[in-house]
């Protein structure tokens, strides 16, 4: 008898741990969920942040080249009111 309750005491105290085990389980699930969604919510924003990296390197090209564009026009007319200056090339430039 002294055995049978031995057996009993040690069956109940393995079905805690199984039922301990499981809650723990469960709630492991629980969080690797949670982690999986965020994780999902985090490459979803990495997605947008590199498309919208993409978009302000392409505006960023269009100016500086719209920029570099300005300058050229600008050293060629400083270039062309340098030429005019002269007094015989005034001339010149007056008839164009």
């Amino acid at each position: 008898m002294h055995v049978q309750r031995e057996y009993e005491a040690q069956v109940a105290q393995l079905t805690g741990a199984v039922a301990a085990q499981e809650e723990a389980s469960r709630r492991l699930q629980a969080e690797k969920h949670g982690v999986v969604q965020d994780l999902s919510a985090v490459r979803d924003l990495c997605t947008k942040l590199e498309a919208t990296k993409d978009s302000l390197q392409r505006q960023l090209t269009a100016r500086t080249l719209d920029q570099e564009k300005v300058w050229a026009i600008l050293m060629q007319a400083d270039k062309r009111r340098a030429f005019c200056r002269t007094p015989l090339q005034s001339e010149t430039c007056a008839l164009n």
